[in-house]
């Protein structure tokens, strides 16, 4: 049963993943200063993979693989919370 409903969690977001439909609660402010921030992560490891040494990349990684987390859970939270007041009903 459990898994039926993750399953059906994980299809019903790749659908909404394809149709670009925006699930987020957070504000655009923030949403936009974690973009900002991704961005300039992006660059950050870029010059760090060729100067820095390896253990300062992997945590300029970890930074923003956490970052991108935040917008998954996010959506994964909004749509969990919609499967369980449609099962309520």
């Amino acid at each position: 049963m459990i898994y039926g409903v993750i399953l059906e969690l994980g299809l019903d977001m790749k659908k909404q993943e394809l149709s670009r439909e925006p699930l987020m609660t957070l504000s655009t402010q923030v949403s936009e200063s974690l973009r900002d921030a991704q961005s300039d992560l992006r660059n950050a490891l870029a010059y760090a993979a060729r100067n820095e040494e390896p253990w300062m990349v992997k945590h300029i990684a970890t930074a923003l693989a956490d970052i991108d987390n935040l917008f998954h859970v996010e959506n994964l939270l909004n749509h969990a919370e919609e499967v369980i007041k449609d099962m309520e009903e």
